[in-house]
């Protein structure tokens, strides 16, 4: 019987047309599967990841900058996590393992027992801080910090705290700088064998530049014309400090009233003096 197939032959040839299945439906032939969705999670992540980079990259430089570094301790578990500038201002590997023994091993002699001092509050009262102390070096350099902290995480077995380590060495030199300074110029302004006195003008200089905007030009002339003028800065006119040569001339008594602008005459030459800067 040739004209008739087999039922095993008819099952394959239709086993051959039978197409996989979409979404739980038949697929049509000629039809594409779609797989966008797919490539369009993996690329909204590539460009997370890559702002997530960026974000870190700038606070990174940022912090190295402005010589602030960053950190976490959980109190409960003594772990410390730094930031890149807090192991460069401690002068570590970002590697290292950081422990409380490896800050303390940083810490200035001179300051370690009050640092130690604050650890152990902290531990106790769980207490967040504001402390500044120094370093000490390998090479001998110190460094002076400024440490802030604020708790993260309040609970008893979950004790977490957030903080900010700022290098605040460049600051210390500024002040340390600025008094030098100024003892040199108290010692010179005490030294000299003539008498000084230091005058402050603050509040003369107002009055006289109040006339100035009132159209005043001619300040001799207004002087002479109203002296009670003369008074008023005189009075306005503070001396803020005279040198020992001053006081030996005019006594100690010379010491007590100059706040009181005494020198009448040298007050008159400084207003003359005034009203032709303005």
């Amino acid at each position: 019987m040739s004209g008739l197939r087999s039922p095993s032959k008819r099952r394959r040839r239709v086993a051959r047309r039978r197409l996989p299945r979409q979404g739980g439906l038949p697929a049509v032939a000629g039809s594409q599967r779609t797989t966008e969705a797919p490539n369009t999670d993996i690329e909204d992540r590539k460009r997370a990841e890559s702002a997530l980079q960026r974000s870190e990259d700038f606070l990174a430089e940022a912090q190295r900058l402005s010589r602030t570094g960053s950190f976490g301790w959980n109190v409960s578990t003594g772990e410390i996590f730094w930031s890149e500038e807090t192991f460069r201002i401690f002068g570590h590997e970002p590697a290292t393992n950081v422990t409380l023994d490896l800050v303390l091993s940083r810490v200035h002699p001179g300051d370690l027992a009050s640092v130690q001092r604050v650890i152990d509050r902290v531990a106790t009262h769980r207490e967040a801080f504001d402390i500044e102390h120094r370093l000490q070096m390998p090479d001998g350099s110190v460094k002076h910090l400024h440490v802030v902290t604020h708790a993260l995480v309040d609970e008893p077995e979950n004790q977490q705290f957030a903080g900010a380590v700022m290098d605040i060495t460049a600051h210390k030199e500024t002040e340390h700088a600025l008094r030098h300074s100024e003892r040199r110029y108290q010692n010179l302004f005490q030294a000299m064998a003539v008498a000084f006195f230091e005058v402050d003008y603050t509040s003369s200089r107002q009055l006289l530049r109040a006339l100035r905007d009132a159209g005043v030009g001619d300040f001799r002339r207004y002087f002479k014309e109203n002296p009670t003028f003369v008074r008023d800065i005189m009075r306005a006119t503070r001396i803020v400090d005279v040198n020992d040569r001053t006081v030996a001339c005019s006594g100690e008594a010379g010491r007590r009233n100059s706040s009181q602008a005494s020198n009448r005459s040298g007050l008159r030459k400084a207003c003359k003096t005034m009203s032709r800067r303005f």
